[in-house]
């Protein structure tokens, strides 16, 4: 077994000095799409790219001298939605299918470019993740972290909340960057008065954000100079996760950039 493992290792170390390495089987992950899109990871002498199965969506090109951090992480859920299509044809098999759970693995890729930080999430199949965490290393010099997965640090919903807060900046002002920060996490707005501004996520199922369908609403009161924002997000099914926290945050970043 040891001798079998040297071998790979051998092999792999010796195409990492040269050709391209190809893996097909990766999944692009992204908070705007509904779902994680099939996507072809190549590993060239020079840099990464990620080429994604959507049409008209660019090429990503990460060179390795760019590269900040990769992460990896593993993640497990009940099998909800499989379990209640199967509970339609055999209730029995679809409980158990329900109960069982499935198992995940994840890779995030951090770069900066032009001076802004960057970062990717690719969703790995379990016959090439462990191939593709040998050629990064190999060929970026850079080991690969390995998070806990109890948090799963990937979603980024995780530890989003509810939020009710003032902040020091007028309603148009706010209402602009927080129409922005909805549609940048694949929110699109269905509703907009100068106090309420309410947005829904596209249905769909991502193993990171949840099956999607999700509102989120937000209420708005001009207070002189400042603006008092109430953010709720409305949830269609247990799979479903809470964008408010994550919509504020990145309100926040377009308010202090003038974006």
């Amino acid at each position: 077994m040891l001798t079998t493992q040297f071998a790979v290792v051998l092999a792999l170390s010796f195409a990492c000095r040269g050709e391209d390495l190809t893996f097909k089987r990766t999944k692009l992950s992204s908070s705007v799409e509904s779902s994680e899109v099939a996507a072809e990871l190549v590993l060239s002498d020079t840099q990464i790219v990620i080429r994604s199965s959507l049409p008209g969506r660019a090429n990503l090109r990460i060179p390795y001298s760019v590269v900040t951090k990769i992460a990896y992480t593993e993640s497990s859920r009940h099998r909800l939605t499989e379990g209640a299509k199967i509970a339609l044809i055999s209730p029995g098999i679809g409980a158990a299918t329900i109960l069982s759970k499935k198992r995940t693995e994840w890779l995030s890729i951090s770069w900066v470019e032009a001076g802004t930080p960057l970062e990717t999430t690719l969703w790995l199949d379990k016959r090439e993740a462990w191939d593709i965490r040998t050629a990064l290393e190999s060929r970026t010099g850079k080991s690969v972290e390995e998070l806990d997965e109890k948090s799963n640090p990937f979603d980024p919903t995780t530890g989003s909340m509810d939020v009710d807060k003032v902040v020091p900046f007028g309603r148009d002002q706010v209402s602009a960057a927080l129409r922005t920060a909805m549609e940048g996490f694949g929110c699109k707005v269905t509703k907009e008065t100068p106090s309420v501004i309410r947005c829904r996520r596209q249905r769909g199922h991502s193993e990171l954000t949840g099956l999607g369908g999700e509102q989120v609403i937000a209420t708005l009161d001009e207070q002189a100079s400042q603006t008092h924002i109430v953010l709720t997000t409305k949830k269609a099914s247990a799979q479903n996760r809470n964008w408010s926290t994550v919509v504020f945050r990145r309100m926040e970043e377009g308010l202090a950039s003038g974006k």
